[in-house]
């Protein structure tokens, strides 16, 4: 038998106390209760105030102040006498309850990561699918303690909302550019770029928003500051980020740890944006190690949409596809006008209306219509996987011709890769052909009687960083940086040609939209008399009959479609 006296008991025992404990509070623990608790939220360094459903950042003065004037209502005896003193009512104490209090109310909880807060509630979105397409619905929710909105919301989410005046806004734009422009600022609410990148794979790229003077960039630029919230969108600018990779200022980045929208203005001229390094990764959303000013450096994954704005345009002068899988090109290029017997809408001059850059004016009549639209191009853009980047294709390319006279030739006499050999010589020959009509050469007769060899006479390049081909000898290396993938040939007797590339047909205006060479790229309406269907294409072949071989993408999948001359319309030649 086993002792009754030995027997294991697994109950738990309760404690022994030999004596009664009475647990004071501190005065950091009473201060950090009384007036934090349930009320103020620690994020990220910063100390938040909760008002009605939103929160408000708080200075660390005034708040040592209330602590300081609250500390000072508290009495304490302190001898037999009965004398009351107030000794912790010290500037030293009220920092440290600050302290205390902002350890109290801690939250790691991001802000706005699956939700927009609108004035009516929040509005949160469903994705259902595991691969595109998507189906992406949203729905209104009541707001609730977790939720964590910096900033009095400003807009109302109303799925009926008049379109009125947010079509008069998007006149600022033509239609392809409008839903490229669209689709990509889709990507910022909710997850963000890496929700996309996660689902559908790299989408994003950045966008130059190109235009001189007020010509509709701002009135599309706030809308989207109110719909995402201030804390939400940054400013960073170029020259900032050129900073950060050359070491001068490697602070300049921490506001993206928080960005959906990295939207900059005045970009300088200057900047060379192809080469930066820390832009490429905030594109790509690859780890980038961000510093805060007090704070150790931390790696992140930026999670924002970059738009900068410029007046004049940025270098985009090296080879074509890194910059086309990197960049894309907004051109604000109408023109308006306060003289309403000047509008022409078909010749894209519009009417100045200055209420759009009152922001009162886009809460009560914008923002709502504004909202809805974002949310039906993020549904087209996750329901179809990507996003048509052929409207860019001619604002970069004018770009490149402006500072590259090399794209300009290569765009004037067709000129770029397909199956074949161009001889160095007869390139050079046409390459002489472009300078003289430019104005750049010109052939001088020497001698008696001028019977002379001519002696080529060249004016100066307008840009030192662009000179001009002057032999042969330098052909090879200057469409080599233009086009990578071409070698140079062997074609015997001592002569070279240009693997890869060839002029491809006669010589094509830049402003022709009558003529379609192969590589072309097309706008295809298939009403031509409705242009409000539209989609894009690439030229194969022009057919017997007249008509072109077209390819197209059609539910994800290359297809060669057939199309007369009149369903087509020109957006760029290579």
């Amino acid at each position: 038998m086993t002792d009754a006296n030995n027997s294991s008991d697994s109950s738990p025992k309760e404690p022994i106390v030999s004596e009664q404990v009475q647990v004071t509070k501190s005065i950091q623990q009473q201060i950090a209760e009384e007036l934090y608790v349930g009320k103020y939220k620690f994020y990220n360094g910063i100390l938040y105030q909760k008002i009605d459903n939103y929160y408000e950042e708080v200075q660390d003065e005034l708040e040592v102040s209330r602590i300081t004037h609250h500390i000072s209502k508290f009495k304490f005896k302190r001898d037999e006498k009965g004398n009351i003193t107030h000794p912790y009512a010290t500037a030293e104490t009220s920092k440290k309850c600050l302290e205390y209090a902002k350890q109290f109310v801690t939250t790691s909880v991001a802000i706005n990561d699956s939700c927009l807060y609108c004035t009516n509630g929040v509005l949160v979105e469903h994705i259902e699918g595991d691969k595109v397409p998507y189906t992406l619905s949203y729905r209104l929710r009541d707001y609730s303690e977790d939720d964590f909105c910096i900033g009095k919301p400003t807009v109302t989410y109303d799925p009926k909302f008049d379109n009125l005046y947010l079509n008069q806004l998007f006149k600022c734009l033509d239609k392809d550019q409008l839903d490229m422009f669209m689709s990509i600022l889709a990507l910022s609410p909710f997850g963000g770029a890496l929700q996309a990148k996660k689902l559908i794979g790299r989408l994003t790229r950045a966008v130059i928003v190109k235009g001189r003077g007020n010509n509709g960039k701002d009135a599309f630029k706030m809308p989207m500051i109110l719909i995402l919230g201030g804390d939400r969108v940054s400013s960073i600018k170029t020259q900032a980020i050129a900073d950060y990779d050359s070491g001068t200022n490697r602070f300049g980045l921490s506001p993206l740890i928080n960005s959906r929208l990295n939207w900059a203005s005045e970009n300088p001229k200057w900047v060379d944006i192809t080469d930066l390094v820390a832009l490429k990764e905030m594109v790509t959303s690859d780890p980038l190690t961000i510093e805060e000013k007090h704070k150790k450096p931390k790696r992140i994954q930026t999670n924002c949409i970059n738009v900068f704005s410029v007046n004049q345009t940025p270098r985009l002068d090296t080879a074509e596809e890194s910059i086309k899988s990197r960049f894309c090109v907004v051109s604000f290029n109408k023109t308006f006008t306060t003289n309403s017997n000047e509008v022409n809408e078909s010749k894209g001059i519009l009417k100045a209306d200055p209420r759009f850059q009152d922001e009162q004016f886009l809460i009560d009549n914008v923002c709502s219509a504004f909202l809805n639209a974002l949310l039906l191009y993020r549904q087209k853009v996750y329901a179809q996987g990507h996003i048509d980047w052929t409207p860019t294709d001619k604002a970069i390319e004018d770009i490149q011709c402006e500072y590259l006279h090399l794209r300009e030739f290569c765009r004037l006499y067709n000129f770029g890769y397909g199956e074949g050999t161009t001889p160095i010589i007869s390139l050079y020959k046409k390459l002489e052909e472009f300078y003289i009509e430019s104005g750049c050469l010109e052939f001088i007769q020497t001698g008696k009687d001028g019977k002379g060899k001519p002696k080529a006479q060249w004016q100066d390049s307008p840009n030192k960083n662009d000179p001009y081909i002057k032999g042969t000898n330098q052909v090879f290396a200057r469409f080599k940086a233009l086009f990578p993938e071409t070698e140079k040939e062997h074609l015997g007797n001592n002569k070279f040609g240009l693997k890869g590339l060839i002029f491809k047909g006669q010589q094509v205006s830049a402003t022709d939209a009558t003529q379609f060479p192969p590589g072309a790229k097309v706008r295809i309406y298939p009403n031509p008399d409705n242009k409000s269907i539209e989609f894009s294409g690439t030229i194969e072949r022009r057919l017997a009959n007249g008509e072109y071989i077209v390819s197209t993408l059609i539910k994800g999948q290359e297809q060669p479609l057939p199309y007369r001359e009149e369903n087509l319309e020109l957006i760029s030649l290579f």
